[in-house]
């Protein structure tokens, strides 16, 4: 992920002492368990309704594997309504547009397929513009909300966030969202966005300073992770202000403890985050990649260059992938915590070479997806999002770049975590075609699967990275 868009910016917000704090009676969870909207997380019903009306009762997603061509649609404007997906049946709106903000940008939309843009109720979602600053928006009305700030650049903005300060929706308070200083700090603040007051979260300094690294500066994900769905674990990597790794950390928001860490000396992760249920810190690198899993887990930390999940104590780690590719994390359909990846190292990671796969935290036992990214196309890429906290065993995977004719070339489908017979549900081409970060589609799914937001230039009609909407009806991901 693109990390950095505005080093120049001074850190994210300035929180009051007191008032909100880490251990609110929402952290009282027990250990383990899941809090979100819709379902509680047990991923069954409880789906939102809004759009079922667009659909005719009995409406089924597509879920053929065989090629089809991309038709062409008329780039859709900003609007609630949407348009249909000719080939699919699904209707997708555009959400955001340039006029919604005073920058001239090239690109607003939301950060990243690992990153849930919409709060805890889908009645709003943030999405960051080329110029760094974020901007609120009412998820029914798709107009943008006032978010405090009245300084140019940015006017408009939510006051406090700029560049990459980490924005994670609270789990189950909509009016909440936290986030730390651009590129990471030790202190972590809650933004009422409604309230348009800033509080502090945690502040993780004398922690750290505890463990010896008396030189930390900063404690983030680095752009791609996020804490547990319950909000009560956090799986971060501490760093100095020169941006080198001092150790990884496993902090208990409930109690305001570290309960694990592990040093690093050297050999910076590429990014981190933590398992649904909090159970893990899973740690990827992307270097030379290992021949097999048990060569990989033989390295030590200076070397390490795959994917590593570790207990929350830090006593032991079992190895993902020999390779740090796209992946998210997610819980199967029986519960169990996952990773999600594509593997383009097929027999050193025990699966098929360009298959989408998903492995066991607990167990690394791994079962391949139907999705294989040399299926008719040359130089593919995908992206992954287990956001979905309250569909559990289904993830959202975004197909892109290269040239075919594959079931799922440009397109952003669902697909089922099973061992065997996984359904894969294409829900629509997202016609992105241009070149560059900010123009991959990075498909980020809703805790209850009825919006999948991407990004798009729909098929170079606007020079623009924008976000469209993929809007499903209640009953369209099976529970």
């Amino acid at each position: 992920m693109l990390l950095g868009l505005l080093p120049a910016i001074s850190a994210c917000g300035s929180p009051q002492p007191g008032g909100a704090d880490a251990r609110d009676v929402d952290a009282a969870v027990s250990d383990g368990a899941t809090a979100d909207s819709g379902d509680g997380g047990d991923g069954g019903g409880g789906a939102s309704t809004l759009f079922d009306p667009l659909y005719t009762p009995g409406f089924m997603l597509d879920d053929e594997r065989t090629a089809v061509t991309q038709t062409t649609l008329p780039n859709p404007q900003k609007s609630t309504t949407g348009v249909l997906d000719p080939t699919f049946g699904v209707y997708v709106r555009r959400i955001t547009a340039n006029a919604d903000v005073a920058d001239t940008v090239s690109a607003l939309g939301h950060e990243y397929s690992r990153r849930q843009a919409y709060n805890a109720d889908s009645t709003r979602f943030i999405a960051q513009a080329s110029n760094g600053f974020w901007y609120l928006y009412d998820a029914v009305s798709l107009q943008r909300l006032d978010g405090g700030r009245t300084q140019s650049p940015g006017t408009g903005a939510i006051v406090g966030l700029a560049g990459d300060c980490e924005p994670i929706w609270h789990p189950s308070d909509p009016n909440k969202l936290w986030h730390t200083s651009t590129n990471g700090g030790l202190v972590w603040s809650e933004r009422d966005v409604v309230a348009n007051t800033t509080t502090q979260l945690f502040d993780l300094t004398a922690h750290v300073q505890a463990l010896g690294w008396t030189t930390a500066a900063r404690a983030w994900w680095k752009g791609e992770g996020r804490p547990s769905d319950d909000g009560r674990w956090w799986a971060l990597m501490v760093e100095t202000s020169a941006f080198q790794p001092l150790g990884i950390i496993m902090y208990d928001r409930m109690t305001d403890t570290i309960v694990g860490h592990q040093a690093l000396t050297g050999n910076r992760p590429d990014h981190l985050s933590t398992s649904p249920l909090g159970n893990y810190a899973v740690v990827s690198w992307y270097g030379n990649a290992a021949a097999s899993l048990a060569e990989e887990a033989a390295r030590p930390l200076s070397t390490a260059g795959g994917v590593r999940a570790y207990s929350r104590d830090f006593s032991t780690f079992r190895v993902m992938s020999v390779l740090g590719e796209h992946s998210d994390l997610a819980l199967d359909a029986a519960g169990n915590e996952v990773f999600v990846a594509v593997s383009f190292h097929g027999a050193a990671d025990g699966v098929t070479d360009g298959r989408v796969f998903f492995r066991r935290l607990d167990d690394g036992t791994a079962y391949d997806t139907p999705i294989n990214t040399f299926g008719g196309s040359t130089g593919t890429g995908i992206h992954v999002s287990g956001t979905a906290t309250a569909r559990r065993g289904w993830v959202v995977v975004s197909k892109y770049a290269g040239v075919g004719s594959g079931p799922f070339d440009g397109q952003v489908v669902a697909v089922e975590l099973v061992p065997s017979n996984a359904r894969v549900l294409r829900l629509a081409h997202h016609r992105s075609s241009a070149n560059g970060y900010f123009f991959e589609p990075h498909a980020s799914v809703n805790r209850d699967f009825t919006r999948v937001m991407f990004s798009s230039d729909w098929s170079g009609a606007q020079a623009t990275a924008l976000d469209y909407e993929i809007m499903l009806p209640s009953w369209a991901i099976p529970p």
